[in-house]
């Protein structure tokens, strides 16, 4: 076999970017790492079991490490010549390292760690507590373990982890993994051992050492840990009652947890999933009384993220996307499906109205770092779990959820792609779904819809016509083929369901040759509100011009979410809308299932805007629709109701 000789600007070339190649697998860390926190330095040894995986001999065996100073290091026992620049460490073993052939590293070194330049998230932070973060917002690198120890730091390199940490008499630390021993050493000093056996990204790696209380728990025989500041260790069993509950849930959904324990520390800032111990926000565990939220979303990681983790960063919304899915399945466990679906319509809602206008339209996957995005763009946590709720609807839960844990069966304790989670998902449906990824994860923006009736005033018996339109802008977005439900309301109250199947075209038309349109009372596209998208109703005669202008504007509700559990005052909600000319309004409230609860007016307004109000207190938990009617448009709101 001809010998292949791998020179080390390419080396340089290939390990300095995104999507960075991996030139080596490690397999193994270990490390003995003293924190002096008083005086803010780190001295430590790390040894690294490694193989060369270039496909050609390697002169140079590329590592990451980034604002520290090495003093010696060795390959296989041998001393070898090193080269550091910014955070490349390029090691020169003494004979090249064969293809195939593996090498124990062994790094000494020392300094003062850092963060993320200009920012308070990533990276290696002194104090009490000190402690790491594994990401960062800005770097063009993310992972910032290579700010305190010398790593391939790149998600698609999983390796296990045995880290020792040296800390003074008083101080306990927080870790990844099982806590293997806490020993003396001389009077001042205790050695933490946490090693964890199960494949880690190095970005999920963690450290924090201050004055905890370690306050331990189990659920079914899993360990559940919590590290909590010691003046609150009272309240840190209490705090965290929740994660049995979100254990419970997630299990159901996603499989069995992958891992040896449950573990959340409070760190000054946060939060980041860190394998098996979560850095959690210390200001949400200061003023909330219970976990929510936001624990469920870290631990919703440790599936996603941890026990799959996504090939490199520009698959990050196989992460943020699935851990924000997790927060709705939580929410719908806990109090049912008016729940999850109020949790999905307020992710849609957060980023039609908000998110996409500060951080741009882009695309889920490969998506643009720069400001007014980042590494993390809330994009990918919003969209993405509003693309895992539409899948859902589209295939079904019996599909979607075996595909889902298929997908992580078929990738556990490893990497994986869009690719692999669309594979994972046609296999359990049982057709293709390249249309779907393909527009809402790989293509920009969501669709405009004008949902259009079109009435036949010159024939009595004209069947129902319904006229779809996509406005948005097509130099961003596609034009998006999406199955979309049609709720028919009839004048004598009956309800009729359908699904139509709207083409990438700008406009389409749908008869429903079995409803005569005089018996049509209303129509509601897309009822439950599953669909990332904007629309708006309008009604025009057959003959009439189409950009005839609605003269009708219903605005949104308020409040929306209304709670009915409000004491001492009546709930209720204000409906606001205008006129540019005198009419006849009818407004209704009907119920999910299209039946009219109530009728809240039916007058002829002047011209203006104006407002009604209705007492919600005598109608249950649930989503309902605000129906309002003029002699030529008809309009939707959505309203969500909420009890105990």
């Amino acid at each position: 076999m001809r010998r292949y000789l791998m020179p080390a600007f390419l080396i340089l070339f290939l390990i300095s970017n995104m999507c960075a190649q991996s030139l080596v697998d490690v397999k193994r860390y270990e490390a003995t790492i003293r924190l002096n926190i008083d005086s803010r330095l780190l001295v430590a040894e790390a040894g690294l079991e490694l193989t060369n995986i270039s496909g050609a001999a390697l002169d140079t065996i590329p590592l990451h490490l980034r604002d520290l100073t090495v003093s010696s290091v060795l390959v296989n026992g041998n001393a070898a010549a090193w080269r550091h620049t910014g955070d490349q460490l390029l090691i020169v073993p003494s004979t090249p390292l064969e293809y195939n052939s593996g090498a124990t590293v062994h790094v000494v070194y020392s300094g003062d760690p850092t963060h993320e330049p200009g920012s308070s998230f990533g990276g290696f932070f002194w104090g009490d507590p000190t402690y790491t973060i594994g990401v960062s917002f800005r770097t063009p690198y993310v992972s910032m373990t290579r700010h305190w120890l010398p790593s391939n730091d790149i998600p698609s390199d999983k390796a296990t982890f045995d880290l020792k940490f040296i800390v003074p008499a008083g101080i306990v630390v927080a870790g990844t993994g099982k806590l293997k021993s806490v020993n003396a050493l001389g009077k001042d000093s205790l050695v933490y051992r946490w090693v964890e056996n199960h494949p880690t990204a190095t970005y999920l790696v963690t450290l924090a050492a201050g004055s905890y209380a370690r306050i331990r728990d189990t659920w079914n025989n899993l360990p559940l840990e919590y590290y909590v500041p010691r003046k609150d260790s009272l309240k840190g069993l209490s705090y965290f009652s929740t994660i049995p509950s979100m254990l419970e849930c997630f299990e159901h959904y996603f499989g069995p947890y992958a891992f040896d324990k449950v573990g959340y520390c409070i760190t000054p800032i946060g939060a980041m999933e860190h394998q098996t111990m979560i850095s959690f926000p210390a200001n949400l565990f200061a003023f909330q009384p219970k976990a929510s939220t936001t624990a469920a979303h870290e631990l919703a990681h440790q599936w996603w993220g941890d026990w799959v983790t996504p090939e490199d960063f520009r698959e990050a919304w196989l992460s943020e996307g699935f851990a924000t899915f997790g927060e709705a399945l939580y929410a719908g466990w806990l109090k049912g499906r008016a729940a999850y679906l109020q949790q999905h319509h307020q992710n849609i809602s957060d980023y039609v109205f908000g998110i996409a206008q500060r951080e741009g339209i882009f695309p889920l996957y490969d998506f643009p770092r720069t400001p007014p995005s980042s590494n993390y763009p809330v994009t990918i946590y919003k969209k993405g779990a509003v693309v895992l709720g539409m899948l859902r609807h589209i295939v079904g839960d019996t599909a979607f959820f075996r595909g889902l844990k298929e997908y992580g069966k078929r990738h556990a304790y490893g990497n994986a792609t869009t690719h692999d989670f669309r594979r994972s998902m046609e296999d359990a449906w049982g057709q293709d779904l390249g249309w779907f990824f393909d527009e809402w994860v790989y293509k920009a923006g969501f669709p405009f819809y004008v949902v259009e009736r079109r009435i036949n005033t010159s024939q009595e018996d004209a069947p129902e016509v319904l006229r779809i339109h996509q406005t948005q802008d097509t130099t961003v977005s596609p034009l998006f083929l999406m199955p979309a439900d049609i709720l028919i309301i009839k004048t004598n109250g009956d309800t009729l369901r359908y699904v139509i199947n709207i083409r990438p075209e700008a406009v389409q038309d749908f008869t429903f040759p079995d409803v005569k349109q005089k018996h049509v009372a209303s129509i509601i596209f897309d009822p439950l509100g599953i669909i990332l998208k904007r629309v708006r109703y309008r009604t025009l005669e057959a003959e009439e011009p189409e950009s005839a202008p609605p003269n009708v504007v219903l605005g949104a509700l308020y409040p929306n979410p209304v709670s009915t559990t409000h004491e001492g005052r009546s709930p209720l909600v204000t409906i606001p809308f205008e006129i540019d000319r005198p009419a006849r309004i009818q407004i209704d409230l009907f119920d999910s299932l299209g039946r009219r609860v109530r009728r809240l007016i039916d007058s002829r307004y002047s011209s203006g805007s104006f407002s009604v109000s209705t007492d919600v207190s005598n109608v249950g938990a649930g989503t309902y629709y605000i129906l309002l009617s003029s002699p030529n448009s008809r309009q939707v709101r959505r309203m969500i109701v909420t009890g105990r």
